[in-house]
């Protein structure tokens, strides 16, 4: 569910996110690795204790739409959760729904994505 002024915080984090790479004072993991509300279990998306190789914590179960909004979020690069999901989403969905997804996904409006 999306928090009052959500997508204000979002901005500013984004903006924080922009200002401090660009100073060449962080990078995107340490920064993805210290943001909890990145991690929060939802009712669409579980995670597991267990760290992945990126020392990221594991999916548990997520719906085909989260799966694929944490492909595409530049923020979680993974060649390992790339590589899991085309080898398996077969089982849980179809090529069809795949990309009718990506395709909604990619048409969206920076600012229509929902903060979370």
């Amino acid at each position: 569910m999306r928090r009052p002024h959500a997508s204000r915080r979002e901005a500013a984090r984004v903006t924080q996110l922009l200002a401090s790479l660009q100073a060449g004072t962080t990078d995107v993991l340490s920064l993805c690795r210290s943001d909890a509300s990145l991690y929060c279990d939802d009712v669409d998306i579980r995670f597991s204790k267990t760290m992945n190789s990126c020392k990221v914590l594991q999916i548990r179960y997520a719906s085909v739409e989260r799966l694929l909004e944490r492909l595409t979020d530049l923020r979680f690069l993974s060649i390992d959760f790339l590589n899991t999901f085309l080898h398996s989403y077969r089982v849980f969905t179809t090529a069809l729904v795949v990309l009718d997804k990506l395709i909604t996904i990619y048409k969206k409006p920076i600012s229509a994505i929902p903060a979370r």
